[in-house]
């Protein structure tokens, strides 16, 4: 139990090392005294300065033998097994926590990371996308898919996983939505916010950002492809009247927990549905994740604490119970599980953030108005399947509630 893990290859007369367990528990078995002290008195200012080089780790480490075997090993003479003291590391150098599967492509790339950054890693994509592409959002759209897998599990399974959850559209034309002009404005001043000096003079966006169906006639009309029906009129968002509509092609992320090999069964996207998915109680993903993901990381936020881990569970249970047959009437029997449950009439901040979640508001003081406004949230099935899908990702999936 107490075993660290590596991950260690030979080329030549080399061997890569590489830590998969923390820094800290390698610490605590493999440094010298005054590491030891410093970790276990949380004294991290020390310990930075003891450690404020990869040369001062090297010189910081106990003089010991460190035995590295493969991992389904229960022998401790395994013939496979490989021997190296601490004292003959040649180097010690930083890693990045991912290995690429793909060679990058503008269609695609998959690499392989440690869950716990997953969503870290989400934030990275999307703040790279808002940077480079965000003249372009609503029309070259980005998806994110994730495969969630026990790392015993067989390789090729997550492989196959992988190619079905990229979700390949030969008609694209089946992933517009419709999207009222206020809404999108001001998700795309957030991107358009980012834009530097030289974009400004140069004004890009009259230029690269112009969308389809201007219902005032303006700005250029052309056939955007060889059929009547794709004669447009475009413009910039400024020149659509305040109460119309744009049409875009949302950016997207989707995941699946592999916790049996069949389980890739269930990515299966419906071309007739926009490319949701077929299976009915996860037929909400992939979600747009402008709209969504700062709900997903919310719910991350308000169960983290696992105390409240029992209450949650209930709910879920009672949750899923009640989507597999849904009716309306139930909902005002979920907005009071909802209340009772997680007790959101004494705890006032976990009420404003499961309204959050819900778009309650702005009234939640009153916890019968509230009841009011949850209920009929929750007569939309769709709303049942996100919070089921949030416990999915953060649970499940991912362990971290």
């Amino acid at each position: 139990a107490d075993e660290l893990l590596f991950w260690a290859e030979k080329k030549d007369n080399n061997t890569k090392i590489y830590l998969i367990s923390s820094i800290r528990d390698f610490l605590l078995k493999y440094g010298n005294g005054k590491v030891k002290k410093a970790l276990e008195k949380n004294e991290y200012s020390l310990l930075n300065q003891i450690l404020s080089s990869k040369e001062s780790l090297k010189q910081n480490l106990e003089d010991k033998t460190l035995t590295l075997k493969p991992y389904e090993s229960k022998n401790d003479d395994d013939k496979n097994q490989i021997e190296i003291r601490s004292n003959e590391f040649k180097e010690i150098k930083d890693y990045k926590p991912f290995t690429k599967i793909t060679v990058p492509s503008p269609k695609s790339y998959q690499i392989v990371i440690p869950s716990e950054y997953i969503d870290k890693f989400i934030d990275k994509i999307l703040e790279r996308y808002n940077n480079e592409f965000k003249y372009v959002y609503g029309k070259l759209p980005i998806h994110i898919g994730i495969v969630v897998s026990n790392y015993k599990k067989p390789v090729y399974i997550n492989l196959k996983a992988l190619r079905k959850i990229r979700r390949d559209v030969k008609d694209t034309d089946k992933l517009f939505i419709t999207k009222d002009v206020k809404e999108f404005c001001i998700l795309q001043k957030k991107k358009l916010s980012r834009a530097t000096l030289e974009e400004k003079i140069n004004k890009t966006e009259s230029y690269y950002s112009l969308y389809l169906n201007n219902p005032n006639n303006q700005e250029y009309n052309f056939y955007i492809k060889p059929h009547s029906t794709w004669k447009k009129w475009i413009s910039t968002i400024h020149k659509f009247p305040t109460n119309s509509n744009v049409e875009i092609i949302p950016n997207t992320f989707d995941f699946e927990f592999m916790d049996t090999n069949t389980r890739r069964n269930d990515i299966f996207y419906d071309k007739e549905k926009n490319y949701k998915r077929a299976l009915e109680i996860k037929s909400n993903r992939p979600y747009e994740i402008e709209k969504y993901w700062e709900k997903f990381k919310k719910f991350k936020e308000i169960f983290k604490n696992k105390t409240a881990s029992s209450k949650l569970h209930k709910l879920i249970h009672l949750l899923y119970e009640k989507a597999q047959n849904f009716n309306k009437n139930y909902a005002s029997l979920l907005a009071t599980a909802f209340i009772n449950t997680l007790e959101l009439n004494k705890v006032k901040e976990m009420r404003e953030e499961i309204a959050s979640i819900f778009d309650i508001g702005p009234n939640i003081e009153d916890i019968k108005d509230f009841h009011k406004q949850l209920k009929e949230k929750l007569k939309n099935k769709e709303n049942i399947k996100l919070f089921i899908d949030m416990f999915e990702f953060w649970h499940t999936a991912l362990k971290e509630v």
